[in-house]
């Protein structure tokens, strides 16, 4: 039986690809920066990268910081301090807080019957301020995040400590998450249920156990899947 929800934040419930655009155009503003049409897109590519190699442990998060705008800068022909850059634009991160359509509905739903928890790989201060923000916060019953628990998605070793404290078995978790390597991989080989979020349609190889387009389709999914337990756990000619 499920008893409990871990949900990603980034691109999950919160849009990073605004949260971002918002927070580099705030930060241009203040360094006096024109930047080119085409940043945003170099933006996410570079930080996909840096990130993936983050799952692979091949760097550090601080490693992120530090070379994100640099390269991006650099890619771009803008000849300004990437690293500070990096740092005003990670002050208006941290305040950023611009929902995914349907995240608060699907929070405020959910949370009348299962325990929901955060599971994110970003900073804890970074991320309870902008759950807090966006009036996200109250819905969880705690967040799961990388830098405390000592293991970054999808290390299979994240999962496993979100369930020690939790105190409940693999199979009576579900996770819903936007990535297919950090979220829906770790879940897996962690051997939880795992929902893919998937508003582009994309079509991959992975098959997690679920997949939704909209969040609106999660409560739903999760009613069903309570109900379908619920009835099993009930004896014969009751």
């Amino acid at each position: 039986m499920i008893k409990a929800v871990l949900l990603d934040i980034d691109d999950t419930l919160l849009d990073f690809n605004a949260c971002s655009r918002w927070s580099a155009e705030d930060a241009a503003a203040e360094f006096g920066i024109e930047l080119p049409p085409e940043t945003m897109t170099v933006f996410r590519r570079v930080t996909d990268m840096l990130w993936h190699r983050v799952e692979r442990g091949e760097i550090t998060q601080k490693d992120v910081r530090e070379q994100r705008w640099v390269m991006i800068f650099k890619e771009l022909g803008i000849d300004r301090d990437g690293l500070a850059f990096e740092h005003a634009f990670l002050r208006r991160l941290h305040d950023s807080c611009i929902p995914v359509e349907g995240a608060r509905d699907m929070l405020k739903a959910l949370a009348e019957f299962l325990p929901l928890y955060a599971a994110s790989n970003g900073p804890l201060e970074q991320q309870t301020t902008r759950l807090a923000n966006a009036g996200f916060l109250p819905y969880f019953k705690d967040l799961f995040v990388s830098e405390v628990i000592g293991y970054t998605k999808p290390d299979p070793r994240f999962f496993d400590t979100c369930l020690e404290k939790l105190h409940l078995q693999p199979e009576e978790v579900i996770l819903l998450g936007d990535s297919l390597t950090a979220d829906i991989r770790g879940a897996m080989t962690a051997g939880l249920l795992c929902c893919w979020f998937n508003p582009a349609r994309k079509e991959e190889k992975i098959q997690p156990d679920f997949m939704i387009e909209r969040l609106d389709e999660f409560v739903p999914l999760m009613k069903r899947l309570t109900a379908v337990t619920e009835s099993r756990d009930v004896p014969a000619g009751s």
